[in-house]
């Protein structure tokens, strides 16, 4: 059941932001959601093939080893600009 809250939640993010930038595509809401939900699955239909372990190897190791740590710090030097670096947390 938990991975079907994640998928909502990740379907609803793109077809928000779809929406977001293209107000036009508002009163079609329902057919921007099936054309993520479609296109999400065209896309995941090869890892139900015997080539599916190896492709999703390579997405793991290219997507969640050093990705992450740079986003990582990306995050921590914005936020470091954006507030500043140098401020002191004394009044």
């Amino acid at each position: 059941m938990f991975f079907l809250k994640c998928q909502f939640a990740g379907v609803q993010a793109i077809t928000t932001a779809l929406i977001d930038k293209w107000p036009t595509l508002r009163p079609r809401q329902w057919l921007v959601t099936l054309l993520v939900c479609l296109g999400c699955f065209i896309l995941e239909l090869p890892m139900c093939y015997s080539g599916g372990v190896y492709l999703f190897t390579l997405m793991d190791w290219n997507t969640a080893s050093w990705a992450i740590l740079l986003i990582g710090f990306a995050e921590i030097i914005a936020v470091s600009w954006v507030y500043g670096k140098g401020t002191s947390c004394s009044p």
